[in-house]
């Protein structure tokens, strides 16, 4: 599986229609990944989202949060994209939340660029 692929793969994991995936990479190895998703209230990870009692992850969190060696986040690079509803990948840009999460985390030469 070429790095398109397997990048595809992770976003494809997205529960939801808008499918985000952040992918962190360190030495051109994929160390962690994370897919939006929606999850109910008691979530401590989440963020407001639009349905009474659920709440929105962001891609860019959980790939932070599914990294087993958060100092190892210095040193790594982010790519973050959207595959639209009819497939196509996109640019996308952090939100203001997650822009201050991935600082907090010092992730160095964040990528953040169109795949296809």
């Amino acid at each position: 599986m070429d790095t398109f692929d397997e990048y595809m793969f992770i976003a494809e994991k997205s529960p939801v229609h808008s499918k985000f995936a952040a992918i962190i990479t360190h030495r051109n190895k994929v160390i962690s990944y994370g897919y939006n998703y929606v999850t109910d209230i008691s979530s401590k990870n989440a963020c407001c989202c639009y349905e009474p009692n659920k709440h929105s992850v962001h891609a860019e969190r959980h790939a932070i949060m599914n990294t087993k060696n958060k100092a190892l986040l210095r040193k790594c690079n982010i790519i973050i994209f959207k595959i639209t509803y009819s497939g196509v990948v996109k640019e996308c840009r952090p939100c203001e939340m997650c822009q201050k999460l991935l600082d907090k985390y010092h992730l160095k030469q964040k990528i953040i660029s169109d795949i296809s």
